[in-house]
């Protein structure tokens, strides 16, 4: 026999779970929002600098909205380092609220430290909200009185809990770089708890636009080695070609440069310029192909006059 609530064997400490049946058959434990964005971290400069590139499209659970919004969504996090953000907002406000402390809680912190930082934070927050949409509706303080009650429980309720635990996710996704003396560094930290360096690759993108971004910088050969210049309007373009993916920001576009010493958010006026010279590429390339495109029709009609004939 099980107890009335029907989570504990009987003759066991009862908890009280008015929401029972709904909570398990049908709440919710992870977002259904796609990290609508795309946000770019790239190595420059043999090492030497860094640039991390973002749309402006902010999305929220809580108004279920998805808007472009003035307020940047990367976010300088020391001198030398600074993090972009996929996913919703206010999960990555409280996000920051729990990582900053322990950044500065380091003393001369690095790049690697404030990365494992932000993971910690992550790491927490996951923790806060599986206790917050998993436990405390069923009548469970934490996951401490959690692990002290799992003899007691069902089976059955047990590995429901555990598998709602194991698939919960925050939606969230956070490019962490920066530029210390043994070069720039690339962390992409996401779920369920994943903390993973770019710095080979030398360039990152998370966001529901990240695969196209991640094509473009593939195709261009980008590396380490690239240019500061080049650097520049390979991962602006890298972000235009994103805005090809749904739900990605197209109105406005931020980028902040990081050097060992600091970071600087580029300017609006500087941001129209890199856009007049991508669309004056994009006119460009889009000549040459309309001429290629002629030639073609020429060599093709020629090859079909030939068969025609009979020719070999």
């Amino acid at each position: 026999m099980v107890s009335k609530n029907g989570l504990f064997r009987d003759g066991c400490e009862s908890v009280e779970t008015d929401n029972y049946k709904d909570t398990f058959l049908g709440d919710k434990t992870t977002n259904d929002l796609e990290s609508m964005t795309v946000c770019i971290a790239a190595i420059c400069e043999k090492g030497e600098l860094a640039i991390i590139v973002s749309d402006r499209l902010l999305t929220s659970e809580g108004m279920l909205l998805e808007f472009e919004h003035s307020t940047p969504k990367i976010v300088a996090l020391t001198n030398n380092c600074a993090a972009a953000i996929a996913g919703d907002m206010q999960v990555s406000t409280e996000l920051f609220e729990l990582a900053r402390p322990k950044i500065d809680g380091v003393e001369n912190a690095t790049v690697s430290d404030v990365g494992k930082c932000v993971y910690d934070a992550f790491f927490e927050l996951r923790q806060k909200k599986i206790e917050e949409d998993i436990l405390r509706p069923k009548g469970i303080r934490d996951l401490k009185e959690y692990h002290k009650l799992q003899k007691q429980l069902l089976r059955d309720v047990v590995l429901m809990i555990e598998n709602q635990i194991d698939a919960f996710e925050l939606e969230l996704q956070v490019l962490v770089a920066g530029v210390e003396e043994d070069g720039a560094h690339i962390y992409c930290i996401e779920d369920p708890s994943d903390f993973t360096t770019y710095d080979a690759r030398g360039y990152h993108a998370i966001g529901i636009g990240a695969r196209h971004a991640l094509t473009s910088l593939t195709v261009q050969g980008y590396d380490q080695k690239t240019s500061f210049a080049k650097a520049i309007m390979s991962t602006y373009e890298a972000k235009k070609i994103a805005e090809g993916a749904p739900h990605v920001g197209s109105k406005s576009t931020n980028m902040m440069f990081i050097s060992k010493s600091a970071n600087a958010m580029v300017e609006a006026e500087d941001i129209e310029e890199f856009n007049n010279l991508y669309q004056t590429k994009v006119q460009q390339i889009s000549q040459v192909e309309e001429n290629w495109g002629k030639d073609l029709d020429s060599i093709s009609r020629n090859i079909s006059k030939k068969i025609s004939n009979g020719e070999q």
